[in-house]
């Protein structure tokens, strides 16, 4: 082979090296992303079911009150879900593909945080607080991994 030739296989190597390369980075941003929006879709989910719950009246299964804001009764049943215990004691709920979410219900709000793989109580990244029966009283917030 002249040194043009040996030179352009070279240079061929290099240019299909670097678009594999760029190939798998874009895979794996484009998983994680989709793991994410998978988590918010479920955790929004999750929130809207819980308002449903809590604009039933309680003779049809729901948690109506004079409060709208107050969640205390509220349990991971009355979703129709059954709660599984976490490695540190505590209820959370396991979506195989969509992660573990953990409910705190208050007199003042219902929050849902949606936790690591291993389903750690304090690991959660994303997370929703919802105070009332409007949309505009669901609150999404991040905490960075």
């Amino acid at each position: 082979m002249g040194q043009q030739q040996l030179l352009l296989l070279i240079l061929g190597i290099v240019i299909v090296s670097a678009a594999v390369v760029y190939g798998i980075q874009a895979f794996d941003e484009n998983r994680e992303k989709s793991r994410e929006d998978s988590e918010i879709h479920k955790i929004m989910d999750l929130a809207s079911q819980a308002q449903a719950w809590k604009s039933k009246p309680v003779l049809m299964g729901g948690g109506r009150s004079n409060d709208p804001a107050d969640f205390s009764g509220f349990t991971i049943g009355a979703l129709g879900l059954t709660a599984s215990g976490g490695p540190d004691s505590s209820p959370f709920v396991n979506f195989p593909g969509s992660g573990c979410y953990r409910f705190f219900p208050s007199t003042t709000h219902l929050r849902i945080n949606a936790l690591n793989e291993e389903c750690v109580l304090g690991s959660w990244t994303k997370g929703v607080t919802i105070a009332g029966l409007e949309p505009d009283d669901i609150t999404l917030d991040y905490r960075p991994e």
